[in-house]
């Protein structure tokens, strides 16, 4: 008898432990670094934005500064994992996926929250509310990958 509700138990915090969707990434408050490669400093935000466009969502807002005296273009593919799956990497090669920036000496450029056009300053994370038929999903990490600084 031990034995059974002892393997029970142990099926239940294996299933439990291997379904569970934790965050890769921490979910800050505070602008965080990223990382820096050759000269741009990536940051980022989680965000809760209710704008007039963007409303009930959180958002991933990112910060890249050019820390250089020199003007630079950056290209980038981002990896989206949701749920602990890559949510992306069926799209990811393709050349949509590819976001470049133009950054002069010293310039910064940050997402913000008042429109979801420029997708090259944010990832959707999750829906602060949910209405039915609403997805559940959430960001659990990204990653930038084939990040190209080309110095002009």
């Amino acid at each position: 008898m031990n034995r059974v509700v002892f393997s029970l138990i142990l099926v239940f915090f294996l299933s439990s432990f291997c379904f569970s969707s934790s965050l890769d990434i921490d979910p800050v408050s505070n602008w965080t670094e990223y990382k820096t490669i050759e000269g741009v400093k990536i940051e980022y935000i989680f965000k809760e934005c209710n704008s007039e466009l963007v409303y009930n969502q959180t958002l991933v807002l990112f910060r890249f500064t050019n820390t250089t005296d020199k003007s630079l273009n950056v290209n980038w593919k981002l990896k989206i994992y949701r749920d602990g799956t890559c949510y992306n990497c069926n799209t990811l090669y393709r050349q949509e996926s590819l976001k470049e920036l133009h950054l002069n000496a010293g310039e910064v450029f940050v997402g913000d929250c008042s429109s979801k056009i420029d997708k090259r300053g944010y990832i959707f994370s999750h829906f602060n509310v949910k209405s039915p038929g609403m997805s559940d999903s959430i960001l659990t990490d990204f990653e930038f990958l084939e990040f190209n600084v080309i110095n002009l």
